[in-house]
Order: structure tokens, then sequence, then C-alpha cells
């Protein structure tokens, strides 16, 4: 049985709105794409289009990132007072994103005693709106 504790320490991508796919920077060799911009395999509803088969297509780090809840605790909170995600707007974005970073950042930090390396990689305050590609 878990903790109530750890049970929000656990990610549930259902609930989020792909924050790790868009807020953080991939720095791979087979991909690479600047923080605050969505991940090519991205869909609109908030789902990776190669989910069921991201080793197969050399993604394997996005089966192993662990937000540690995170995503879906920012998704939810600022969808629940705005009503609104990142893909409306920069206003929201800019928040969403940071906030998602600072916690996630605290909470690996807490846990691993080792802070993230993503502080200087943050997605700057006027990245403007990204359109969305389907894949």
């Amino acid at each position: 049985m878990t903790t109530p504790t750890e049970d929000r320490l656990k990610p549930n991508c259902a609930k989020c709105h792909a924050l790790c796919c868009v807020a953080l920077e991939f720095d791979w060799p087979h991909y690479k794409k600047p923080p605050g911009v969505p991940c090519k395999n991205l869909t609109e509803d908030f789902k990776c289009s190669i989910f069921d088969r991201l080793e197969e297509e050399g993604y394997s780090e996005c089966r192993s990132h662990n937000c540690y809840g995170a995503g879906q605790s920012i998704a939810q909170a600022v969808e629940g007072a705005t009503g609104c995600t990142w893909r409306d707007g920069d206003h929201v974005k800019n928040v969403e994103f940071s906030e998602y970073l600072n916690l996630f950042a605290d909470i690996h930090e807490k846990l691993t005693g080792r802070p993230t390396p993503r502080k200087e990689n943050q997605p700057s305050d006027d990245v403007p709106e990204q359109r969305s590609t389907a894949a």
C-alpha cells in the first residue's frame, strides 16, 4: 500500500499538459529542441504520437523521465485557476512552464540530494507562441 505522499509523487500523464514534452530542453544525438517548444511527437490533446513505440523510435529518454507528479500538479492547478492551458497563450504558458520547472527541480533535489541542471535552460518569458504541427 502506498501513502498519500507517494501517490502524489507518481506521474499521471493523463492529468498533465505534456509539460515535460514542451518545457524541457531535448539535447539528444537523435533529436534536439529548445525549452518552450513542443516535441514534434506531441499531439493537440497532449499525447505522444509514438508513445507505444518510444524505444523503437529511439526515445527511451522519454519513458525514463520521472517528473515526480510535478506535471499533473501544475497542470491541474493552472487549468483549475484559469480554465486554460499553455496552448491558450503566453500569459498561461510562462506561468505553467516556470512553475512546473521549479516544482520538478525542488522535488528532484529533495529526493536525490542533487540539483537539476535545468536552471540555465528554462524557456524565456518572451517565448513566442508555438503552433503545433502534426507529427
